[in-house]
């Protein structure tokens, strides 16, 4: 028979190895399972702030992921390689080589890699490469011109590779003056979602969105003939007195067309944008019904005042050469009509200057218009010259922006 005094210390080691017990399973168990708990609890609060960065990032990209699917290749592959082809030979032949010397040839399209588990989900790529090898034989203004060309052209495409050497030999009589064999690799995208139009380049692009010029004329670029690895510096010309006298850089009708015609309380007004240049005209109508037209240029964006309040609407380049001089007679809802004293024109609106429509005798009269060199009252007014049928010009769509017409 145990005493009281057993019984006692029997129950407090129980009650102690109770506790003990208690301990042992709830640092072992339960303590360990609530540092887990905590360890992913943080993991878990990490990566959703990873994943908030990583969706800000998406919407702040998503405005160049739009312009990049404008400016992407057609949707169609077949339809881009075929389009881009032609755009490039289109290019080599306003940069003037010899096109019976070039070959442009499309390679297979080659689409973009993907992750193992992406390919296994068979997503879309997010875009596929177009790639077009260029092989031709011309000199290196040819070269530096058609590089001006292809980049100031609206599209996702660059150029991979380019191998320039000199010619080992020669055949007399079919080489040109300086000639190289230049090897060109180039690349256009079609992002996925692109649209899927019948032209290639994208329509709507405003400035700011189209590649800028990397000069304002082509002649800053004469200073690359005298860097010539291959043939050294061209030969020194006699000094000869300075012709002051302005020349064309190059035909800037092609690419100076009528962007907007807008009519309001104020009156009429229409606008013509020179991209080679980088020349706003502004065609207001007075209150005297006479037409001014005031001349803008662009600095870091800003646009400067050039000539205001002209008379005539005088197109010229960047050294002062004047391509045509034009005498504004109405502005309509969609057509601007034009004379230069002999001829009366329609311009209209999306056109460029060198599509602009002569009228008809007759086309005039029916537009209220006074034909150049009628009188009131003319029986002859009406007839069309030399009794020849009007010819329209191409729409927009056929020309290329980007080429220019030598």
């Amino acid at each position: 028979m145990t005493s009281p005094r057993e019984r006692v210390l029997a129950g407090l080691a129980v009650v102690l190895i109770g506790i003990t017990a208690f301990g042992v399973f709830y640092f072992l168990y339960y303590d360990r399972s609530l540092k887990s708990l905590d360890n992913r609890e943080r993991n878990l609060l990490a990566n959703i702030e990873r994943d908030k960065a990583r969706l800000e990032e998406i919407e702040k990209a998503m405005p160049g992921l739009k312009l990049a699917r404008k400016m992407s290749l057609p949707a169609d592959p077949v339809t881009a390689r075929r389009l881009y082809t032609q755009e490039l030979e289109s290019m080599l032949a306003a940069s003037r080589f010899p096109l019976a010397r070039c070959t442009v040839t499309p390679k297979a399209e080659s689409r973009s890699p993907l992750a193992a588990g992406a390919a296994a989900k068979k997503d879309k790529p997010p875009f596929t490469r177009q790639v077009v090898d260029i092989q031709a034989s011309g000199d290196l203004s040819m070269l530096v011109d058609f590089l001006d060309r292809f980049y100031r052209t609206p599209l996702l495409h660059r150029i991979r590779s380019l191998s320039i050497t000199k010619p080992e030999t020669t055949t007399r009589g079919e080489s040109l003056p300086g000639e190289l064999n230049i090897l060109i690799s180039v690349e256009g995208l079609i992002v996925d979602g692109a649209e899927n139009r019948s032209t290639l380049l994208p329509e709507g692009l405003s400035d700011a969105e189209k590649p800028k010029r990397l000069a304002r004329t082509s002649a800053q670029y004469a200073a690359i003939a005298g860097n010539n690895v291959f043939y050294g510096p061209p030969p020194r010309e006699r000094e000869v007195e300075e012709d002051n006298t302005p020349r064309p850089d190059f035909d800037i009708l092609p690419e100076t067309w009528l962007t907007m015609i807008q009519h309001d309380e104020k009156g009429s007004m229409a606008t013509i944008w020179d991209s080679a240049n980088e020349y706003e005209y502004v065609i207001r109508r007075r209150l005297d019904g006479a037409y001014k037209i005031d001349k803008y240029y662009f600095l870091k964006g800003s646009r400067k005042r050039m000539e205001i309040g002209e008379e005539k609407l005088t197109l010229k380049d960047g050294n002062d050469y004047v391509h045509r001089v034009f005498q504004v007679v109405r502005v309509d809802a969609a057509d601007v009509y034009l004379t230069d004293g002999e001829k009366l024109y329609r311009l209209h609106i999306g056109w460029r200057l060198n599509q602009i429509q002569p009228l008809t005798r007759d086309e005039a009269r029916s537009l209220g218009l006074e034909f150049p060199g009628d009188k009131k009252g003319d029986k002859e007014a009406g007839k069309p010259e030399n009794n020849q049928e009007r010819r329209s010009p191409p729409t927009p769509a056929t020309e290329k922006p980007g080429e220019r017409r030598q």
